[in-house]
């Protein structure tokens, strides 16, 4: 065992148990407001919905395959979980990690691409109530210009979502919310 001086010991320990002045001035985050604007897709099947600023991100992430599900119209019960999840990335403010060197929003969210630095949630809320109803299309139909054949868009409706903050706090979205996106594919 070694042997540390006293003066030290209680210094780990002081430290240890002492808040820093940063969490202790920490101000809470905002409660989701639930008004995205646009919204994305990839894998089979990941949708994303973002706010404005950017410092709010609603995701579902739907296993087709885990839950057997082809084209079509699907109802899932989202506090079933096995298979789904859904939640909202909070971040700390607006986020300015995802423009370009112009100064420009860049066209994708660090949800579906692998390249640089991104910034973490946080906080993330998890769906705990709510139904989605999620629309499969057909691999090459509807799709947009550039498209690979193997892929084909996805839409979910969320109904009486009910999210849960880390801390337990409850806040249920004010209306359905709606996110659609070109998936079948995975970023590399």
């Amino acid at each position: 065992m070694i042997a540390l001086p006293r003066l030290t010991l209680a210094l780990v320990m002081a430290a240890a148990t002492t808040p820093t002045l940063s969490a202790q001035s920490a101000a809470p985050l905002a409660d989701p407001e639930f008004h995205f604007v646009a919204s994305s897709g990839c894998g089979h099947v990941f949708l994303y919905a973002w706010n404005a600023s950017r410092s709010e991100v609603l995701t579902a992430f739907i296993d087709k395959k885990k839950l057997a599900l082809g084209p079509g119209t699907h109802v899932i019960d989202l506090a079933a979980g096995d298979g789904v999840a859904v939640g909202i990335d909070v971040y700390s403010g607006p986020n300015t990690a995802w423009v370009d060197v112009h100064g420009n929003p860049a066209p994708r969210l660090p949800y579906c691409n692998d390249f640089g630095w991104f910034a973490r949630p946080a906080a993330t809320w998890r769906a705990v109530a709510g139904t989605a109803t999620l629309t499969i299309g057909k691999p090459g139909e509807e799709l947009a210009p550039g498209s690979q054949p193997f892929m084909y868009k996805a839409t979910v409706r969320l109904e009486g979502l009910t999210v849960i903050a880390p801390d337990g706090r409850r806040l249920g979205a004010p209306a359905p919310v709606v996110m659609s996106g070109t998936v079948g594919w995975v970023s590399g």
